[in-house]
């Protein structure tokens, strides 16, 4: 923890359990002002909680986790980030502070679209104004005061609270935003920044730029050109276009077994689904493996696989819905341009006709001031930063932080050519993030491990990733043995 002398020890001290973590932690809340501009307006709870280091070094250090989103929040995966960052916990405070609008920190959750979550649920009659209106009856709160900047002088208070001299940021995709804003605003109490899936400052989240179609293209040319996928799945591109032309015309219902419950029901697949479930895949390596043998299964009206993923999906996806739109309507939806929501309207860039109808009719409801341009305006920093990019991701590729390369003079770029959103959770990026934690310095981190790694190999079937004759060769070899 912070050190003991400090005089705001006492007020924080509080153990807990969160999912995922054996031992207790720490954990309490921050009281704010909503409203910080005015001292008169009512306090809101932030819920933070402190992995204390196993064997603390550096007590006025401490390293922050920054979820992504916008709307997640960073407890719903304390279990998975301690396992993560396991190694800067040997000597290092982690602190997890619940964005303001998520998790536990006064969320802005809206009751009203938990059906939508629901696999029966016919996402064509979805009336987005109606939705909107009924979610913004439900907040009781200032929606105007929940963006990203907000978030940052949440977190410098509780970085005065707990009495840290310097922070060690770890931002993911849109948590990579509120990392260099931090940066930005407070860089004497910065002593790293570690941006995963990087999203520059100047790119509005409504920018998609075809990065998924583009990222599906790569998708289908990978599995072309290999051998084993191409004689597998052969003609995919065709397959996956006459499955969205199909659906277009007519739903699917799917009479299944639901894989968490065990409960027979019905899955109602739509073309919106089926491009969600496409756009959700393409995330993470070991999802994207599996889209071929997906795609294919689907054009032969066998949908287990394609159930099992979308209940993955729903059940790992937890957003605050509210928040979420406080921050796109202030901070992206003005600055996105005609001709890019023209794009929006008429590409077909996996969700982004949705994307579009879904804030048009939020930041209606919203009625929020944009925040000024100036305050996403590039900056230079000398602060060392790390910048962590996946080849294959469909939402913030390399070329996004290639510009930052230079804003931050004293920076390095790795980019995992075979990975996709958020290299920590997938490669052994927290091992070299761990490292320039503990060296504060880039130039004698060893990259080797992204630098070797090889692509993943395509799911063949639903239970293994090589060819049938493959699996059989292995097993006469060991029965021989």
């Amino acid at each position: 923890m912070a050190r003991s002398d400090q005089p705001n020890d006492l007020t924080y001290e509080r153990n807990c359990h969160l999912e995922g973590i054996r031992e207790k932690v720490h954990c309490n809340t921050l009281p704010v002002a909503e409203n910080r501009s005015d001292p008169t307006s009512r306090k809101i709870e932030l819920s933070y909680s402190v992995l204390p280091a196993h064997k603390q070094k550096f007590p006025d250090e401490a390293f922050v986790i920054i979820a992504g989103g916008p709307g997640q929040a960073v407890s719903d995966y304390a279990g998975v980030f301690d396992k993560v960052f396991y190694a800067i916990r040997q000597s290092r405070d982690i602190i997890l502070l619940d964005q303001r609008g998520t998790g536990r920190s006064n969320p802005l959750n809206c009751e009203s679209g938990e059906e939508m979550s629901d696999l029966s649920f016919d996402d064509r009659a979805i009336d987005y104004s109606a939705l909107a209106k009924a979610c913004r009856e439900e907040i009781k709160a200032d929606v105007s005061q929940y963006g990203s900047l907000h978030a940052v002088a949440d977190l410098d208070a509780l970085r005065q609270h707990l009495g840290y001299r310097k922070l060690h940021l770890y931002g993911v995709s849109y948590g990579t935003r509120v990392a260099q804003l931090y940066l930005k605003k407070y860089p004497d109490h910065v002593a790293t920044v570690s941006l995963d899936a990087v999203m520059p400052l100047e790119k509005s989240l409504l920018n998609s730029d075809g990065n998924v179609a583009r990222s599906v293209s790569g998708l289908l040319a990978q599995c072309a050109a290999d051998p084993d996928c191409h004689r597998f799945f052969p003609d995919l591109d065709n397959k996956l276009k006459s499955i969205s032309r199909s659906l277009a015309d007519q739903v699917v219902d799917i009479e299944t077994m639901h894989p968490i419950s065990g409960e027979i029901g019905t899955v109602r697949l739509t073309e919106t689904k089926w491009e969600s479930l496409i756009r959700a895949g393409l995330y993470a390596d070991s999802s994207r493996a599996m889209l071929p043998f997906v795609i294919d299964r689907a054009a032969k009206q066998q949908f287990s696989a394609i159930v099992g993923l979308l209940s993955s999906w729903n059940q790992n996806l937890t957003m605050s819905m509210g928040m979420h739109a406080s921050v796109v309507c202030a901070e992206d939806w003005g600055r996105a341009t005609d001709t890019v929501r023209q794009q929006m309207a008429h590409d077909n860039d996996y969700g982004a006709r949705q994307s579009l109808a879904l804030y048009q009719a939020f930041c209606r409801e919203w009625q929020i001031p944009l925040v000024e341009p100036v305050e996403f305006e590039q900056f230079e920093s000398k602060v060392p930063v790390l910048m962590l990019s996946g080849g294959y991701d469909p939402v913030t590729p390399p070329e996004w932080a290639k510009p930052l390369e230079t804003d931050f003079s004293n920076s390095l770029h790795l980019v995992s050519p075979y990975s996709s959103h958020g290299l920590a959770l997938q490669t052994c990026a927290n091992g070299i993030i761990a490292d320039f934690v503990d060296k504060q310095q880039l130039d004698e981190l060893d990259t080797d491990c992204i630098d070797n790694r090889q692509p993943r190999k395509f799911w063949l079937s639903p239970n293994s990733a090589e060819p049938r004759f493959t699996q059989e060769k292995k097993r006469n070899k060991e029965d021989a043995s």
